[in-house]
């Protein structure tokens, strides 16, 4: 039918423009798994810290910016581990502890739970961005 001949050769066109612009042609296969990232993997450190932001069961709404100014104002600290840092960056990671500590007091069972694995993700996460 005319239809199928011009499917057909707009497929044809659109494989040419991509195979002249260097682009491989992608083959799917029933059989073939689409492949897993590592459960080590930056990307499924991302991805678990995305979806248990979302779906923490904060106990406040207060609790869910506490959180966020710590996931958020990390303390900067030098980048060489044999300088010290500063006495001014120094107190605000003491700061930090303090508002974690108090954070994770205060919270209750079921989410204490996910934000102890929250706070542990985004130390995970940071080590990727240096």
């Amino acid at each position: 039918s005319i239809d199928d001949d011009a499917s057909s050769s707009s497929f044809r066109i659109a494989q040419q423009k991509c195979t002249e612009a260097g682009i491989r042609e992608l083959t799917i296969t029933e059989k073939t798994a689409p492949p897993i990232p590592k459960s080590k993997s930056p990307i499924m450190a991302y991805a678990e810290l995305d979806m248990l932001l979302v779906t923490c069961p904060f106990d406040s709404d207060e609790q869910r910016v506490i959180l966020e100014s710590i996931v958020e104002d990390v303390p900067d600290v030098p980048a060489n581990p044999k300088e010290k840092p500063s006495q001014e960056q120094l107190r605000k990671l003491s700061e930090m502890r303090e508002r974690k500590k108090h954070l994770l007091m205060t919270a209750s069972g079921p989410c204490r739970q996910v934000l102890q694995r929250i706070l542990k993700l985004q130390k995970v996460v940071a080590s990727y961005e240096k």
